[in-house]
């Protein structure tokens, strides 16, 4: 049975198809991860506008594990599993559900959980070599079997929402010197971030 949703709040992720032409709203898409880590989505060929949280609670359909998650440990793979229980000071990096339709439109489902598995590996590596400016790696969360995410730190803002909302400003020449020296230290290792906007500093 899926979860009652009472306000947008209540989800993981909302978003919208646009027309390519007009910009105009076609379709609202949704999912949720709830506490038990279990997968819903759902979609309603109407703008976000003028969808009911009733309508959302009964487009919602739970998604079988195996379709999002990959079995623990996964072969050929050594990582390390997140403590089992964790504390708000974490952050857990699941699979993207806005590309849940579109894998498996195209029957690469096991492709979200392969993606997050790699990242792992990296994040995996880095903790062996740490760096201050990069995001602190706690291991893989692990429930009923199966690999649910990347365990992280958790920090209030993104550089996006910490300007947005007005929580501070930043010192544009030590940011800059800062956000240096962490991309040299991926390079020394051979790595790349290659996705690096507001939203993502962290």
């Amino acid at each position: 049975m899926a979860p009652q949703i009472t306000s947008w709040d209540d989800l993981t992720k909302v978003w919208e198809q646009r027309d390519d032409e007009t910009g105009e709203a076609q379709q609202t898409s949704f999912a949720l991860f709830d506490s038990n880590e279990s997968f819903y989505y759902g979609m309603l060929e109407t703008p976000k506008a003028e969808i009911t949280f009733d309508q959302v609670t009964k487009a919602l359909s739970s998604v079988p594990d195996e379709e999002v998650f990959t079995r623990w440990p996964a072969p050929g793979i050594e990582l390390i599993q997140a403590p089992a229980t964790l504390t708000e000071d974490f952050y857990i990096k699941r699979p993207d559900p806005e590309m849940y339709k579109v894998m498996k439109e195209h029957n690469a489902l096991s492709q979200l959980s392969a993606a997050l598995l790699a990242e792992a590996e990296v994040l995996q590596s880095l903790s062996q070599n740490p760096h201050p400016n990069i995001i602190r790696y706690h291991g893989c969360r692990v429930l009923r079997g199966y690999f649910i995410g990347i365990v992280i730190d958790k920090h209030p803002y993104n550089m996006h929402n910490y300007l947005k909302d007005r929580v501070g400003t930043i010192e544009k020449r030590s940011f800059i010197a800062a956000l240096e020296s962490a991309l040299r230290h991926l390079h020394v290792r051979g790595l790349a971030h290659n996705d690096l906007t507001p939203t993502t500093f962290w």
